[in-house]
């Protein structure tokens, strides 16, 4: 009798959880509240979110906010973008709808001045398509 062993395949890249900008959008939430559990449910998981770069993303910055829409009016609120950080390239201004991977963290975040910054955040590699 011959048994055939599978090789363990190697993590899927694609094991990603999806998430919509629209269900991060659309909370109820304002500065020092508690986050709802579904939303802080994905804090430190690996997902997958799809939106646009915003208008005026600065060129070689390390960092940009992903919104809901082409525009990116949309960012009044905290809970309105995704602020994402590359931990190996820099921004190159892209029109057009992204699809990124990254580990994910909900919390709120402040800048030295004491000010909340963001509420979420996405650390990918690198902007490719």
């Amino acid at each position: 009798m011959i048994c055939l062993m599978a090789a363990a395949a190697p993590a899927a890249l694609d094991d990603a959880l999806e998430v919509s900008m629209q269900k991060l959008n659309n909370i109820e939430w304002d500065p020092g509240e508690e986050i709802p559990e579904e939303i802080k449910a994905y804090d430190g998981q690996r997902v997958e979110i799809s939106g646009y770069m915003r208008n005026g993303t600065e060129e070689g910055a390390s960092w940009f906010d992903l919104t809901d829409d082409s525009c990116g009016c949309g960012t009044s609120k905290l809970q309105h973008f995704v602020r994402v950080t590359l931990t190996d390239g820099t921004t190159s201004f892209d029109p057009g709808e992204l699809t990124l991977t990254g580990e994910f963290e909900v919390s709120e975040k402040e800048d030295e001045d004491g000010f909340i910054e963001s509420l979420y955040r996405l650390k990918i590699e690198k902007l490719g398509r």
